[in-house]
């Protein structure tokens, strides 16, 4: 099947080491007022990530009785994190390979799916979304796009296992995709 378009998840496809640095600095910043165990957060944060940043962090703060405007201690970490986002050279590759077939490519949190779809008047059917959250592939393939699961240090393979029927494609690398992309153009 040939590709109208793909949905690329920014954290954990497109920067790959995006949601360690914001985890690093929630427990950073958590700790400085009571401890918790990394762990937790980064529990915590992998149940919520299909759910707008704002209200994770807000679910974070205030289960912990950390203090703190959610706004305020999100444009803190903002500022400490994202000097050092890297972006994966291959994302720029896709773009260009995209751009030559004719495959529309869209970054997106999965909470605006149906809203930029509707906007875009844009079949999903013929879309593929690619992301590392399983719970987020779940919702995707309820709303009608192929998935495909960019494997990830954030999640396990059970987390993977549990929701594998909502899984179309299961991705390693963005060169994983290109070839995947490439397959369906022929």
């Amino acid at each position: 099947m040939r590709f109208s378009g793909i949905f690329l998840d920014f954290d954990g496809v497109i920067s790959r080491n995006s949601f360690e640095l914001m985890i690093g600095w929630a427990h950073s910043y958590m700790c400085q007022f009571s401890y918790i165990e990394e762990r937790t957060i980064r529990e915590i944060a992998k149940i919520t990530i299909a759910f707008p940043p704002d209200a994770v962090l807000e679910l974070l703060l205030r289960s912990f009785g950390i203090p703190g405007d959610v706004k305020e201690v999100q444009q803190l970490m903002l500022k400490a994190v994202s000097n050092s986002i890297l972006v994966e050279q291959t994302f720029y590759e896709i773009i260009d390979f995209c751009q030559k077939e004719s495959i529309q490519v869209k970054i997106l949190s999965l909470n605006y799916l149906n809203q930029i779809a509707s906007a875009l008047q844009i079949n999903l059917s013929d879309w593929l979304i690619v992301d590392d959250s399983p719970y987020a592939l779940r919702a995707a393939k309820i709303a009608g796009l192929k998935t495909a699961v960019m494997i990830s240090p954030l999640f396990n393979m059970d987390d993977y296992l549990e929701y594998q029927n909502m899984i179309d494609i299961k991705l390693w690398s963005l060169h994983d995709l290109i070839k995947i992309i490439d397959s369906t153009c022929i």
